[in-house]
């Protein structure tokens, strides 16, 4: 039986998509496992009483514990799920799924997740398949093996997520996911998509506000700078400029000891499709 932590961040999450994920979590079918939910928020908000009531509303056939959630300031996502994460190293919990709040399981995800996990080697990140809007990035429909992994919806052994570093703190949000992968795939570990294990994500959060789109420039550029992807940078400073947007954090730019420190043939071996924030040959 399998010791599983589900670590959740929120930022002013609606109690209605918490409960929705809770009851997706709660509610899984051929799965006996250990589950621990352990929600971490970055609004400073105390939900301890809106979950103790989810918690009594919900009858669940499986060996569940929501823990009390934490709360503080907004730390970023990476920096948030290294803390669960940490958690769950301590809790010796034998697999870290980190889930966006605003989504929710298929009923059978876990079963199918722990079957893809069990499958793979060790030094595996795995990313749960999103429906109904899919990511159209490539993946090998036999092996699940892809480019990166999505953050919304991920699992790793919390063991080797930690020896990794976990997110680079230094993204607070936005391509955090992609720098893990990369990291991942150049130590010799494996990306793959678990995809009978389903995750529904709603993505009706306004992205496309220009408010957004600056911040995942900003952490695109210094994806770029960190790995060394001129091309990268530079396309992400010229659309912020487009955008009207001058960045003072730009000049911080200059400590060498944080970019990445591997061969180039590594670098070009795994971040062979680097624009436009695909990372990834495309299938539509």
């Amino acid at each position: 039986m399998a010791k599983i932590f589900v670590g959740i961040v929120i930022y002013e999450n609606s109690i209605f998509q918490i409960e929705r994920l809770i009851r997706s979590i709660a509610y899984q079918s051929d799965c006996n496992d250990s589950v621990t939910i352990q929600f971490r928020a970055n609004d400073s908000r105390d939900y301890t009483e809106s979950l103790n009531a989810i918690a009594k509303n919900i009858k669940s056939c499986n060996n569940i514990q929501i823990a009390s959630p934490i709360s503080g300031k907004n730390i970023g996502f990476g920096a948030a799920h290294n803390n669960l994460a940490s958690i769950a190293l301590s809790a010796g919990a034998d697999l870290y799924l980190g889930l966006n709040p605003d989504g929710m399981l298929h009923h059978r995800a876990i079963h199918e997740l722990l079957l893809a996990w069990s499958a793979a080697p060790s030094d595996t990140l795995l990313e749960l398949r999103q429906f109904p809007e899919e990511h159209p990035k490539v993946y090998d429909c036999v092996t699940g093996e892809t480019a990166w992994c999505s953050g919304a919806a991920f699992a790793m052994a919390p063991n080797r997520f930690i020896d990794l570093g976990g997110f680079d703190e230094r993204l607070f949000m936005y391509c955090e996911d992609v720098d893990l992968s990369w990291r991942v795939r150049a130590s010799g570990g494996h990306c793959r998509v678990a995809y009978s294990s389903l995750f529904l994500h709603d993505l009706s959060d306004g992205r496309t506000s220009t408010k957004t789109r600056i911040q995942m420039l900003r952490s695109g550029r210094f994806l770029g700078w960190k790995w060394r992807i001129g091309e990268l940078e530079r396309s992400c400073d010229e659309q912020m400029r487009t955008l009207g947007f001058h960045d003072p954090t730009a000049s911080d730019l200059s400590d060498e000891t944080w970019r990445v420190g591997y061969e180039r043939s590594v670098i070009d071996r795994v971040c062979k499709h680097r624009s436009a924030f695909d990372f990834s040959v495309m299938r539509w």
